[in-house]
């Protein structure tokens, strides 16, 4: 008995790991959008399709999707950021990609230029741990020294069939703000 019990606690940080928090890129079509309410203001998010390996995905301000272009991201599969090109033409990367929907710990570098001009390059570490029906997240910043630096945090409290938040909320450590982000319509719903 005392084997079997060992046993089952073994696994069940396994079974955790096995919850699938990605967002299902293949399976939304172009064109499709949804409008989220995030801090209190209304956002529409446009999926423009498949271009070579990553998905087109927009964010526009306000409930119409066909509005101006806030930023444009290319996502892989799962609905991980690789590049985020703002309207103004800056671009910032995300090597291999940004880790917001992978299970466990994940690294990545965040390279783009400061608001100055300046480049600059950050090694980032992102533990995303699944919970009832979403995730709770945490993200640093590795300094020079080594030092980590908390950069977001949050709780995706749900996930829709296609993986997209339904209702959210990220502090930003910067500022030690805590917004909230709720999903108000899609059109696959």
């Amino acid at each position: 008995m005392r084997i079997f019990a060992t046993c089952i606690l073994t696994l069940l940080p396994s079974l955790a790991l096995a919850q699938d928090i990605s967002i299902r890129m293949a399976e939304i079509p172009a064109g499709s959008w949804l409008v989220m309410n995030e801090a209190g203001r209304d956002t529409s998010h446009v999926f423009r399709g498949k271009k070579g390996r990553y998905y087109v995905y927009e964010m526009v301000p306000g409930t119409n999707p066909n509005g101006e272009v806030v930023f444009t991201d290319l996502r892989d599969a799962s609905g991980n950021n690789v590049k985020r090109t703002f309207a103004n033409g800056n671009v910032v990367t995300y090597k291999p990609h940004n880790c917001q929907r992978v299970v466990g710990q994940c690294s990545f570098t965040e390279s783009g230029r400061k608001g100055d001009g300046s480049k600059y390059s950050t090694k980032m570490v992102r533990v995303n741990t699944p919970k009832g029906k979403g995730f709770t997240f945490k993200q640093v910043a590795i300094a020079a020294d080594g030092t980590q630096v908390p950069v977001r945090s949050g709780q995706v409290k749900e996930l829709d069939k296609m993986g997209v938040l339904v209702r959210a909320k990220m502090t930003t450590h910067s500022d030690n703000k805590t917004r909230s982000y709720k999903k108000r319509k899609a059109s696959w719903d």
